[in-house]
Order: C-alpha cells, then structure tokens, then sequence
C-alpha cells in the first residue's frame, strides 16, 4: 500500500513539474507587463543652490504644481508620484532673495507628492523649466525683478516653451 502511494505523489509531482514548466513563459512576462502597466515613483535625488537658482535632481519624469504664497513670500512646488529620501530638509539659501530651501514628502499616498518650498526674503517673480529629468527654479534678482513689475502692465505674450512656468509676484508692500 505505501508503494502505491509513492507511486501516485511521483506522478502528481511530476504532473506538477509539467504544468510549471509549460506556464513558465507566462509567468515570465507578467512582471514586464505589470510593470509597464504601473509609473514607479520618481525619487528626488538632489536639491543644489546656486545664486538664485535651484535645481531639483529627480532620478525620472514626474509632474509638477507651482505657486507663490504671500505671507510670508515662498514659492511652492508639489512634485506628483515623486518620493523624496534626501536626509536634509532644509537648505540654506545663499543671499539674495533667497532665504533657504524646504523639502519633504507632503502625501504618500493615493500618489506620491514631494514638495519643495523656496522661502524668500521679499515677494520676487520665479520661472520654473523641466531639464531633462530635473526641474531648474530661477529667481528674480533686483535689477529683473523691477523691470517685471514694469512690464506687468504691458499686454502677456505668449510662452515659448510648453514645458516653461512663469509666474510674477505681487508688489511688494511700500
């Protein structure tokens, strides 16, 4: 009796063996499909300074907000289905209209926001461009500063670059 039933888990065994070697190549291809089905996180790699402007390294595409808030002056950008792992979370600025530099992970979850807050010493307009993979924030100095507020009245002309965000802030108060 037990040599049958030896003989019944070979062959179910080997049953098994067929059935796993046959569906390998479906197998094979469900974790390419499933991945080319769902966006990974881009994962916000650097933060670096220079003069008035602010790089932020991204290690992959990813969509982006952008505003200013007035009090106290900041620009804001909430980077979609972006995780930020960086270990500081304050940079300091490097004179100028920039104070530092703020970031951190505002939501995990449905999706992914990182956000990034450059806090100003007073209300300056901002340009923010994609660069490949990472986004570039360009802050008015004085001398651009005064000659946007001049050029506010003058009528909008369109912009040049579909991936380019341009935003001016209020006058600063008297």
């Amino acid at each position: 009796m037990a040599h049958g039933l030896a003989r019944r888990l070979e062959k179910s065994t080997a049953g098994i063996l067929v059935l796993l070697l046959a569906a390998s190549p479906v197998l094979a291809a469900v974790p390419s499909a499933v991945k080319d089905s769902v966006q990974l996180p881009a994962v916000v790699r650097s933060i670096s300074i220079q003069g008035a402007e602010v790089r932020i390294g991204l290690d992959g595409r990813a969509s982006y907000q952008d505003f200013m808030l007035s009090q106290p002056p900041r620009v804001v950008l909430q980077i979609s289905n972006a995780d930020y792992r960086l270990g500081p979370k304050t940079f300091p600025g490097r004179g100028g209209v920039l104070k530092d530099v703020r970031a951190g992970q505002f939501k995990t979850s449905p999706t992914p926001i990182a956000r990034v807050v450059l806090d100003l010493t007073k209300a300056a307009a901002y340009r923010v461009v994609s660069d490949g993979n990472d986004l570039l924030v360009s802050l008015a100095t004085e001398a651009a500063g005064a000659a946007a507020e001049a050029g506010a009245a003058a009528p909008a002309k369109p912009a040049e670059k579909p991936a380019e965000t341009a935003a001016v802030a209020a006058k600063a108060a008297a």
